[in-house]
């Protein structure tokens, strides 16, 4: 029993009758701007070319026509592999169980389209306001920068390395053979990948042919 004089409120919980779900179309751009309008996030940037990838699926949750979350699936490793990325819903929407009505949607998608896949997992990336977190003896350094000032930004950063007397090295831009033959080395990937696996922008796939599509972009 609560309180005396406190009163208790509920969220009312969405049903999969209350929902739409769909797969994503470029028309749907606007609303997904709207969606992520209030908050820094990677999504509109990278939406059209998304909906181009080959087995990608980006699904949308809609309810009375008015986009309200998003959840994008990337299968990979010749197939075997599902990756979850980016479940979003909008804040006024959020604690109504939307997010898990999507989850539950998308699983059944993958395993009617992709039924081969036998790992789901999902992608999860960090916050830019979490500073850095280590990564053996390296580190990971989250930083919010326009593109533009991206090669301004790396030069900066190795002119002052080399002030300090740090070892450093020149960047080699790989040409597609060049990741081709690197990344699916069998000395590379036993002695130089953890686990023999790559990690791209926090996901992690096999050193395979059907995953360099990934490393290429």
């Amino acid at each position: 029993m609560g309180r005396p004089g406190v009163r208790g409120y509920t969220t009312r919980q969405y049903s999969e009758s209350d929902l739409d779900f769909c797969l994503a179309t470029e028309k749907d751009f606007g609303q997904v701007q709207s969606l992520y309008n209030q908050e820094a996030d990677y999504i509109p940037s990278v939406y059209h070319s998304w909906l181009r990838e080959r087995n990608r699926m980006v699904i949308l949750a809609k309810r009375q026509g008015q986009l309200i979350g998003l959840c994008s699936s990337h299968i990979v490793d010749d197939g075997q592999s599902a990756q979850m990325e980016d479940i979003k819903v909008a804040a006024s929407e959020r604690s109504k169980g939307t997010a898990q009505l999507m989850y539950k949607h998308v699983i059944e998608l993958v395993r009617t389209k992709y039924p081969e896949v036998k790992k789901q997992s999902f992608v999860t990336y960090p916050k830019l306001n979490r500073g850095f977190c280590v990564l053996g003896k390296q580190s990971e350094i989250s930083l919010h920068v326009p593109s533009i000032n991206v090669p301004t930004l790396i030069s900066e950063v190795i002119s002052n390395m080399k002030k300090r007397g740090d070892e450093c090295y020149e960047q080699i831009p790989l040409q597609p053979d060049d990741v081709r033959s690197i990344f699916l080395n069998r000395t590379v990937i036993d002695t130089l990948l953890p686990g023999g696996r790559v990690i791209q922008n926090a996901a992690v796939f096999k050193p395979l042919e059907s995953n360099l599509d990934i490393l290429l972009k």
